[in-house]
């Protein structure tokens, strides 16, 4: 197994802990996962970039996760633009 395989598979594929971490907060809290699932329906809408919602969601959740992690703009902005890819991969499933 190479060195990039043992880090990705450390961290359940995500780019290392603190994205990791940021994740399990963005997608099991309420108070984290509601403004994030609204902001990236925006996006998704056309009606806000992912810089934007990704600002947006920075003023809306903690600086730091209840496990120590640092909430960055650019963790956000990593996990928006995952939702937008899963988002266009269903319209596409959808469309055939």
């Amino acid at each position: 197994m190479s060195n990039v395989e043992i880090f990705k598979k450390e961290y359940n594929g995500h780019p290392d802990w603190e994205h990791w971490n940021v994740s399990l907060w963005l997608n099991n809290s309420e108070e984290w996962y509601a403004p994030f699932a609204v902001l990236c329906d925006l996006v998704n809408r056309g009606r806000i970039t992912k810089d934007v919602a990704s600002e947006e969601l920075k003023e809306l959740i903690p600086d730091i996760t209840p496990d120590g992690a640092e909430v960055t703009v650019d963790i956000l902005h990593y996990y928006i633009t995952d939702a937008e890819i899963d988002h266009m991969e269903q319209q596409i499933r959808k469309a055939k």
